[in-house]
């Protein structure tokens, strides 16, 4: 049996020290935190979450992106911290969220704190990571991309859609259950363009070919049990 948690926009609150903001949308997210967004994502919440994820016998934590909030360095540094702790526990594979690619150095401090949960069992191509344990294969699809002020939108390129069809179907000529995770959720309706996923038709389409046991996703803070169309019935 395998068994993973699902987890995905943490928020963690900034560190002491965190610094000061310095691009426009770094500054405006602030502003949002200040005035609202700190009630929701509260630390004290997510220490719950930790408490019961440590007990839980599992195999694996799927992370699904937006750990951070205004993509400052040292906010990366204090995830990196958390992903370490949950490490100890079972296997981690991430992929990111808009938060976390904010600002176009966003994805620089990933590749400086989070590489090894980001990265894949080998090479893939460019956005896509694949884990492979037991019968099992994580594909991790990464749709963040730094955007204008009050954006949240993500997009998945043609060279990802092209490359994850691929393994897909490799992986199920070779019998594995395939889950795939992506930040923002690929289904029809579920965010508006200021913050949906851009290009999902193409992901949609490639699923509905070649299917995948299980798609896993965040971004919309609240839970969802949806489907998509596959080759043998809805996908989960």
């Amino acid at each position: 049996m395998f068994r993973f948690i699902q987890c995905s926009d943490w928020h963690l609150p900034p560190p002491p020290g965190a610094g000061r903001p310095t691009a426009l949308k770094q500054r405006l997210g602030m502003i949002s935190w200040r005035l609202n967004r700190h009630r929701r994502h509260r630390r004290e919440v997510f220490d719950a979450a930790l408490r019961i994820w440590r007990q839980t016998p599992v195999d694996r934590f799927c992370v699904v992106g937006d750990l951070v909030n205004f993509a400052l360095p040292a906010e990366f540094r204090a995830a990196a911290a958390e992903l370490t702790a949950l490490e100890k526990h079972a296997l981690v594979s991430l992929v990111p969220g808009n938060h976390d690619a904010l600002v176009r150095s966003g994805t620089g401090e990933q590749a400086a704190h989070w590489s090894r949960w980001l990265r894949g069992d080998a090479a893939e191509a460019e956005g896509l990571a694949v884990w492979r344990q037991g019968p099992v294969a994580v594909l991790g699809l990464t749709s963040a991309v730094a955007t204008a002020p009050f954006m949240a939108w993500g997009k998945v390129t043609a060279g990802q859609v092209a490359a994850v069809e691929d393994r897909l179907r490799q992986l199920r000529q070779d019998g594995a259950f395939r889950i795939v995770m992506i930040h923002h959720p690929p289904q029809t309706g579920a965010a508006g363009w200021r913050r949906g996923l851009h290009h999902a038709s193409a992901l949609r389409e490639t699923l509905r070919r070649v299917g995948a046991e299980l798609v896993l996703h965040g971004h919309l803070h609240h839970p969802v049990r949806a489907s998509l169309p596959g080759p043998d019935g809805p996908i989960p």
